[in-house]
Order: C-alpha cells, then structure tokens, then sequence
C-alpha cells in the first residue's frame, strides 16, 4: 500500500533512539513494544510531552504518528480512545488553530 503523505515530521516518534530525545517529556520512559520498530512511550497517568515543528514553507502533506502506551490500566469504551493529542498551528501572523485528536490503541503490546 503507497504511502498517503510525506515522511513524518517528528523527530524520534516511535522511541528508537531508546529515550526521549527530541521530545519534552515528563512522565515518559521508553519500553520495550510499539508497532513501528521494537519501542513505544510508555506514558504515566501525569504524563505530558511534547515536540514543535518549524516549516520554512507550508508542506503540501505531512503526516505526525508516534507509538504510545498507557501505563495506567484504561476504562474499556465504545470508542476505544486512550489518550487525546494536542496539535497547535502557530502561523506566521500570530494566529493558533488547536485541534483535540482522541487516539485509540491499534496493536495490543
């Protein structure tokens, strides 16, 4: 199956530098597991982490994917979402779109 976007954009998003690097991270170890490579973030229940992406130019497409896995034991739900994802666009003139993406576990580790 062809690949619908461009490479990821983040730096180390499946952990297989082995830690965080390139990320801001409190909460966060790295363990053994994940569905693109042998790591995953493990996340606790005050987890909190990050990464910002400067663009020089708009890309056409562009994709943002990491591998995470909750540490605390998740209420089993119709929807099957496990953490949300924070994703702010800071424009050159100042102005924010935030959006809330809910993410679901696809892979049993």
């Amino acid at each position: 199956m062809p690949e619908l976007y461009s490479k990821n954009k983040l730096t180390n998003p499946s952990a297989e530098t082995g830690d965080t690097a390139g990320w801001t991270a409190s909460g966060v170890t790295v363990v053994d597991g994940g569905t693109d490579g042998g790591k995953c973030f493990r996340l606790n229940t005050s987890a909190d982490m990050y990464q910002e992406q400067a663009f020089s130019v708009q890309p056409s497409d562009f994709k943002i994917a990491a591998d995470f896995l909750p540490e605390y034991e998740q209420p089993e739900t119709e929807t099957g979402v496990r953490a949300y994802l924070k994703l702010e666009y800071e424009y050159a003139d100042g102005m924010v779109d935030t959006f809330i993406l809910p993410c679901r576990i696809d892979a049993v580790i």
